[in-house]
């Protein structure tokens, strides 16, 4: 990659700061005035300045006003000449037609009269027909007549929807119903003057040649944590738009510090005002962080009513303490050996070129089953860490804990901490994996973050991937099946009982992504079974053993005749479902199956469950991500061989380092899961590591990470522990092996009916449909 050649580019820079009817915009002159000196500059294009228009021109008072054909007349210019690169800028006004077209407002034209205004199809007519350019960018700082204050611009998302042109890249200064600020008294407008700054001073870890993603990404990120909060800025990119070469990255990286400190997040919170901390000196800060942190292994994090005392570097947020730890904090008890280890690993990473990751996920929990989990997900990711610094590739990594409690108040503390860990070099923030999409507030932490452009890997729960244009962001990538691959793959265990002899137990609560894919791939399931509901959702009726004893004396009546029953709600629900059934008639009933999805996992280790169900003929059959004894237990299938070679190697040293490490057991998946997506954020910070990194400071930035963890196909797959993770270009995985598992109290952990995949059988990691 390289910048535009400047005898070969052009750019058309158009700024109004005054008109005739609306509002005047004086920094739009600045605007251009600097980017045009930028662009003429030779840390840019290096521009010849007969290549740089700009209207209006520089002149005296008498000039005559610029018109519509003007700026077309210019743009036809440059876009007939230009080969390589086409840049066109637009600062001042934009007006909406009532049919929502967008026009770009000159002098003499405004609402009552749009023929005097840019048809903004004018301008993409000239980018799409006549213009031969290889890289087309166009940002628009523009707004619509109607704002209701003056100096504002307004601006919408529309614009950038409306402005597509193929083989181009669209920058546009703000969203829906969002006005684009120009702050009276400013030098330059809130958008463009975040975008001069990052052309002029560089973004913190982006590539040498800033590109127009990274760029957008750093301002973005800017004018979303600026205070007061600026409007959010939007893009469009068609083909190898968002790789265009703006300038060369003049940000200097300081040296990082030997032992790098976590962030101490501000002490306001959303909705509260800041209250102003007394200053500490080193020695107080010293033995206030230990008492704090003797506090939190005493207090009973994880008991019902926690008395809570915080890390001074943890924010209490709606009764938990939120933020980040490097190992040095302790979330619980049971995390005080994995986080020494991780302590230990992350000092040692920062002696060499390093980046950071986040497990994303609660780190508290009610019950000791759910504190089982959590150290299950932080010990598969420290496996991971550990594994990957051991090998003579670069970065070296550093793992972190992200805790964002339970609350929306508490995710949206701790995503803007790991916001603030990107941009500063002592940390490098490039990816936040491990995390359970099937927690609302994870999953909305989690969008928030890909928005922001920071890379995102999936573990344990997958959405099921939109019909049509995809939902995720470019930076989404996910490593478990999705609940409808799931039980496509579980199809070919099933005994394929008739219709009748099918029952869908479903809860009717909407909101959660976890019921919401299991419904839906019940639902696509032929033939379609019968159907019974509850309600978790009422605050009156709470969900109870009694939720379930009528429907179960319907379900093991004699004329009822079921066989399979697919259970669509949380485990807490099941397992109440599951004693319902083990205490009534269905004991005497041969061969009752339950299925139920991935979570189904956190019953693995219920003895009152296992107790209930021994010597009864009831099953429950549910996939996970993942068991040890998938690859060495399975008999080969056609196909598999070089996939189950390949797990079987990463699963051996998986289980070697969960043996050295004090792991817990590995059967049921939950610490594979978290360890192969960790092991696919590390691979794409790799991949799109360059190859000088190891004798210069040049890490990968986020947008090169996000870009590296899409079309993880063939010798790019990852070799994970649960079997080959081939991700398609939306990041979703592809015919990804699941393990299938039966829980019937004939011994203390699940046991491995086998290997299944969700087209029948493996099918390698070529794209989708080839091969």
């Amino acid at each position: 990659m390289s910048l535009p050649d400047p005898a070969r580019s052009w750019a058309v820079l158009v700024g109004f700061p005054s008109y005739d009817t609306l509002d005047d915009l004086p920094a739009v002159t600045n605007n251009v005035r600097r980017l045009q000196e930028i662009l003429t500059s030779p840390h840019s294009w290096n521009l010849p300045a007969e290549h740089c228009l700009v209207l209006p021109p520089p002149s005296g008072p008498d000039a005559p006003t610029v018109s519509r054909d003007d700026v077309l007349d210019a743009l036809h210019t440059a876009a007939t000449a230009a080969e390589d690169a086409l840049l066109v800028y637009f600062a001042g006004h934009g007006l909406l037609s009532e049919s929502g077209e967008l026009h770009l407002a000159v002098p003499r034209s405004d609402h009552r009269r749009l023929y005097r205004a840019v048809h903004y199809e004018r301008v993409r007519h000239e980018l799409v027909t006549n213009c031969r350019a290889r890289s087309r960018l166009v940002i628009l700082d523009c707004c619509y007549s109607g704002s209701a204050l003056k100096g504002y611009m307004g601006a919408d998302d529309v614009v950038a929807n409306r402005a597509r042109v193929e083989g181009t890249y669209i920058m546009t200064s703000a969203a829906k119903t969002a006005p684009a600020l120009a702050p009276p008294g400013e030098t330059y407008t809130a958008f463009t003057g975040e975008l001069l700054a990052a052309l002029e001073a560089g973004v913190p870890g982006a590539s040498e040649l800033l590109r127009t993603d990274e760029v957008f990404q750093h301002v973005r990120r800017r004018l979303a944590n600026a205070r007061p909060r600026r409007p959010i800025p939007q893009q469009r990119a068609r083909n190898d738009g968002h790789s265009i070469a703006l300038a060369h990255n003049r940000w200097t990286p300081p040296p990082p510090p030997a032992s790098p400190a976590l962030p101490v997040p501000p002490a306001d919170t959303p909705g509260r005002r800041r209250r102003r901390r007394p200053t500490l000196t080193r020695v107080q800060a010293r033995v206030i962080g230990a008492v704090a942190a003797t506090a939190l292994l005493t207090a009973g994090l994880g008991s019902d009513r926690p008395k809570l005392s915080c890390d001074v570097r943890l924010t209490r947020v709606g009764g938990e303490c939120v933020g980040v730890s490097d190992g040095s904090i302790v979330f619980t008890p049971e995390l005080d050996q994995a986080s020494k280890r991780i302590s230990v690993e992350n000092r040692a990473a920062a002696e060499k070129p390093y980046v950071t990751i986040a497990l994303l996920t609660p780190m508290t929990a009610p019950d000791g089953q759910g504190r089982r989990r959590i150290l299950e997900q932080v010990q598969g990711a420290y496996m991971a860490q550990h594994s990957a610094n051991r090998s003579e590739l670069v970065p070296a990594i550093r793992l972190v804990l992200a805790q964002p409690g339970t609350t929306e108040g508490g995710w949206r503390r701790l995503a803007g901490q790991l916001l603030d860990m990107v941009d500063d070099p002592r940390y490098g923030l490039r990816a936040v994996m491990g995390f359970d999409a099937g927690d609302k507030h994870i999953a909305d932490a989690v969008r928030f973050l890909a928005s922001h452009g920071v890379p995102t890997v999936g573990g344990s729960y997958t959405p099921e991937p939109p019909s049509g244009a995809p939902e995720a962001s470019p930076s989404m990538a996910w490593t478990s099946p999705s609940a409808g691959d799931q039980l496509r793959a579980l199809a070919s265990f099933s005994t394929s009982p008739k219709r009748e002899e099918r029952l869908l137990v479903e809860d009717l609560r909407r909101g959660d992504p976890y019921v919401k894919g299991l419904r839906e791939a019940y639902v696509d399931q032929e033939p379609l079974p019968r159907l019974l509901t509850y309600d978790s959702s009422s605050a009156r009726t709470p969900v109870s053993s009694s939720t379930f004893r009528d429907m179960v004396d319907s379900i093991c009546s004699p004329k009822a005749g079921i066989k399979e029953i697919f259970f669509a709600g949380r485990p807490a629900h099941l397992r109440l479902f599951l004693s319902a059934l083990t205490d009534r008639a269905c004991r005497k009933d041969p061969n009752v199956t339950v299925v139920s999805g991935s979570d189904t996992t956190e019953l693995a280790h219920d003895r009152e469950l296992l107790r209930k169900l021994r010597g009864q003929s009831i099953t429950v059959r549910y996939t996970a991500a993942a068991h040890p004894d998938m690859w060495a237990k399975t008999a080969p299938q056609e196909g598999a061989e070089a996939q189950r070679t390949d797990a079987r190697r990463a699963m051996n040293d998986a289980l070697r380092q969960a043996e050295e490490s004090g792991a817990p057991d590995l059967a049921d998946g939950e610490t594979i899961s978290v360890h192969d997506s960790a092991l696919t954020a590390i691979a794409a910070i790799r991949a799109s590591t360059h190859a000088s990194t190891a004798a210069s400071s040049s890490l990968p930035s986020t947008s090169e990470v996000g870009r590296a963890l899409r079309w993880r196909q063939g010798r790019m797959a990852v070799r994970g522990a649960s079997g080959w993770i081939c991700l398609d270009d939306q990041g979703y995985p592809y015919n990804k092996a699941v393990a299938v598992l039966t829980l019937d109290g004939k011994s203390a952990l699940p046991r491995l009916n086998g290997v299944a995949w969700p087209e029948g059988k493996p099918t390698g990691c070529a794209p989708p449909g080839v091969g």
